[in-house]
């Protein structure tokens, strides 16, 4: 049987065990931001497909000349979006979040939103921590509609 060398030698139970633990609490250390970071990330995602389809109800009223009716369900995890009188799409947020603030919007061939409230906001937020919130914002009068930062 050859002899080992000096440089062909492998790692000891100890070095081993000592890489492990270090890897251990790196990973307890990290955990928690990582998992703060993913539903950050969950919640900013949420508020922009929400964003992006009132964007999509106002551009359909005003191109098609039809109203359209979005149906925000408060503490739900879907809405719908459709013309008003068909039957709507149901949309659904990412997993862990849900809308806060619950709504029926219609917007208008003329480009506007009923009811005329001057600006909706409409809170968008984690399941896990409700301190974790976007709010849209949309103006009743020129449907326009914003993330608030």
């Amino acid at each position: 049987m050859p002899r080992l060398r000096l440089c062909e030698r492998g790692f000891t139970l100890s070095e081993v065990l000592a890489v492990l633990a270090i890897a251990g609490i790196l990973f307890a250390l990290a955990a928690p931001v990582w998992w703060s970071v993913s539903e950050s990330r969950a919640v900013d995602s949420a508020a922009n497909q929400l964003a992006a389809d009132l964007r999509l109800a106002h551009i359909g009223a005003t191109n098609r000349l039809e109203d359209r009716v979005v149906v925000l369900t408060s503490g739900g995890a879907t809405y719908t979006i459709g013309p008003a009188g068909e039957t709507p799409a149901v949309r659904t947020l990412p997993e862990g979040t849900r809308v806060a603030t619950g709504a029926a919007l219609i917007f208008t061939p003329r480009g506007s939103v009923e009811p005329p409230e001057g600006t909706i906001t409409v809170r968008v937020r984690s399941v896990d921590d409700p301190e974790n919130y976007r709010d849209v914002e949309i103006n009743t009068t020129t449907s326009r509609v914003r993330i608030v930062e």
